[in-house]
């Protein structure tokens, strides 16, 4: 299988310069966006949150079992626990995963020209 090349993941304040500039605002703005977005996911995240086009924030149970500490291989009962997940949409699911078959036919290319 082909490497796909590391790109650096976009930081905060590259994100707010992005939409600063993309919609001529303030960064403060778009900042203050962004923090009301995170408040709002969290407040809401016992029903489920969803980010239109991206994905949605859920809230899932999960049932005590039995685990094993590697370790030391001994037994350990893991208790039932509620944990957060993301589910990504599909929508975004497919265009990624189009991306980086684009993005390996490239490299391929490249590698044989």
């Amino acid at each position: 299988m082909a490497k796909v090349k590391k790109v650096k993941s976009m930081t905060k304040s590259e994100l707010f310069r992005y939409f600063s500039e993309k919609y001529q605002m303030h960064k403060q703005l778009v900042r203050s966006f962004f923090d009301d977005l995170a408040d709002l996911a969290v407040k809401n995240s016992n029903v489920g949150f969803v980010i239109p086009g991206i994905g949605k924030l859920v809230l899932k149970d999960s049932k005590a079992r039995m685990a094993r500490n590697p370790r030391t291989g001994e037994k350990v009962h893991v208790p039932a626990k509620k944990r957060v997940k993301f589910r990504i949409a599909a929508a975004c699911k497919r265009a990624i995963l189009e991306n980086v078959q684009a993005s390996l036919k490239t490299n391929k290319k490249k590698k044989k020209g």
